[in-house]
């Protein structure tokens, strides 16, 4: 019951006045012991010094009339003091004049020459008195005494306190015992009463017996006014709760039909959402097609003029006077000896021949040229639109793609704003993998970041673009860096957002588009720039899915197709 785990509360005081009292009670009778052994040795202590001073006036007469026989009968008087094991009786120089010995100590050696005083051991006591007499220093008296019977005294002491202690220690708790069960029994109620609350909930029972003014009588009425309120507070509670419950209903109802509204706005949204990928990804393959058409239109340009200086070059063409001469030829045929030396006109035919022959020749280097750069600028209309046609096609197609050449592509589509406004492009190919991807998604991005990149340096003098490719763990990553009006710190969260954009004629949705189809492919852009005036850098990063990337320097691959002159 003590050493339980959980003791109960009548335990715990029984436990405690029984430990308490039994230590004033060991404590008391310690006290007691220690104190009374204190005296007895003390006792023994003046018994002997007693002794020793008798002794001493006792044999002072008899030494000083030389009457030794006397003094050591003196001695042997000690035999009736049961607690003396030894007396010795010493002359003034020191020599032992009689002593007496009964036995006691058999192995006892005296001292030589001992001193006056007293020396207190554990089992003796001895003491050393002077012997005087009318002034004169006669000797000195040695007494040594046992403390065999303190001891066994003390012994019996430590005995009587033990049975005392023991006997207060049975009575203090039995009176205990008496005391917890006045004690300890209201609150056994109070936990009794409180565990059949917490067991059954009823909250109408009551303790009582909360007259008296004492503590416990306090707790009781305390603990009855504590459930008188828990009770009232249940109810309420429970008027409370039923009242929730109804607006828990009505607010459930609202919410559903809110979140029925909500749904129908989310699906208008989702279609709405879908609509403007539709018009995002149209407008980023209106980018491409752009770019292709500036391309194909300054070509065509270039053919136009070509084609008009040959026409003109026909036109003009000293081919069409031979057609005289070879009439006037074949009207002289078989004269033309004398045609050539004779007639005025005969004589002017080599020379003419002489001439047209050089301007003929002339004029086949010119159209030959002409022709060349004519079959030239076909092929780059051939080029550009199979390019076109490379790229056209369902979207979602995922597959191995050279990114390099990829980037090659999307510069040639943007050639002719390129070279329109001088712009160097420099590359940096750290690397040059192979990746899996929808290429024609890649292509839209990476023209929308290039054009971007050529309307930030329109209005730097001496305008640069450098498109690094390099890889970062498992991402590939394309950057297009350029020296342009750069961006401000406010508008770097907004740049890929719908319709944002810090140009006039801009529309904002080439940035948006390639964002969007970014994120379809789980792939990411992303924007820095140190502030206006000071250029930005837009960072493709595409996942490694396929070949190993192939080490290579920095210095730029040939492209595919030589369409960009600068």
């Amino acid at each position: 019951m003590f050493l339980s785990r959980h003791p109960t509360i009548a335990s715990r005081l029984v436990l405690v006045m029984s430990l308490s009292t039994g230590a004033a009670i060991a404590f008391s009778c310690v006290a007691f012991l220690w104190s009374e052994m204190g005296m007895i040795r003390a006792h023994k202590v003046r018994e002997t010094e007693t002794v020793a001073r008798q002794l001493a006036v006792g044999v002072a007469r008899d030494i000083s009339e030389q009457d030794l026989a006397a003094a050591a009968a003196q001695l042997q008087r000690l035999v009736e003091q049961p607690s003396i094991s030894y007396a010795c009786l010493y002359s003034a120089d020191g020599l032992k004049i009689a002593e007496f010995q009964p036995g006691r100590e058999p192995e006892f050696v005296p001292p030589q020459r001992p001193q006056q005083g007293r020396r207190i051991e554990d089992s003796h006591v001895e003491v050393t008195q002077p012997v005087n007499h009318s002034g004169q220093h006669l000797g000195h008296v040695f007494v040594r005494s046992t403390t065999t019977d303190s001891q066994h005294r003390a012994y019996r002491f430590g005995a009587i306190a033990a049975v005392v202690m023991i006997a207060s220690l049975c009575v203090a708790t039995m009176l205990t015992f008496g005391l917890q069960r006045w004690i300890a029994h209201p609150l056994v109620a109070l936990a009794e009463l409180a565990q059949r609350i917490s067991e059954e909930g009823d909250l109408a029972l009551r303790v009582g017996g909360g007259n008296t003014t004492d503590e416990i009588g306090l707790l009781r009425a305390q603990f009855d006014r504590m459930l008188e309120r828990i009770q009232q507070g249940d109810k309420a509670i429970r008027s409370a709760q039923s009242r929730l419950e109804e607006r828990v209903t009505q607010r459930t109802r609202e919410l559903m039909e809110v979140n029925d509204k909500l749904m129908l706005e989310m699906k208008r949204r989702d279609e709405l959402s879908t609509k403007l990928i539709d018009v995002s990804r149209t407008a980023g393959m209106a980018e491409v097609a752009n770019g292709v058409l500036h391309n194909v239109g300054n070509v065509l340009n270039s053919v136009t003029v070509s084609a008009s200086l040959i026409r003109e070059t026909v036109r003009c063409s000293e081919a069409r006077d031979l057609v005289l001469v070879l009439n006037m030829i074949q009207q002289h045929r078989d004269d033309l000896h004398h045609y050539f030396t004779d007639d005025e006109r005969g004589r002017l035919l080599p020379d003419y021949l002489a001439r047209a022959s050089a301007i003929l020749e002339q004029e086949r280097t010119s159209l030959q040229q002409r022709t060349e750069e004519l079959c030239k600028n076909v092929e780059h209309i051939r080029d550009v639109i199979a390019t076109q046609q490379s790229y056209t096609g369902l979207s979602g197609v995922m597959e191995s793609v050279a990114i390099a050449e990829l980037i090659e592509d999307a510069v040639q589509i943007n050639a002719s704003s390129i070279n329109k406004r001088n712009i160097q492009i420099q590359r940096d190919f750290a690397v040059t993998p192979t990746l899996v991807v929808d290429k024609r998604k890649v292509l839209q991005i990476l023209v929308n970041l290039i054009k971007n990149a050529v309307h930030a340096v329109e209005e730097v003098k001496e305008g640069r673009i450098r498109l690094e490719l390099s890889l970062k763990g498992e991402w590939a990553q394309i950057r297009v860096v350029d020296n342009g009006v750069g961006i401000a710190a406010g508008n770097l969260d907004r740049i890929f957002q719908h319709g944002f954009t810090t140009r006039r004629d801009g529309h904002g949705l080439g940035l948006h588009s390639g964002a969007i189809a970014a994120k379809e492919h789980g792939w990411s852009i992303a924007v820095e720039s140190p502030g206006p005036g000071l250029g930005a850098t837009f960072t493709l990063s595409l996942p490694r899915r396929s070949e190993a990337s192939r080490p290579g320097s920095t210095t730029t691959p040939p492209p595919r197709r030589p369409l960009l002159t600068k």
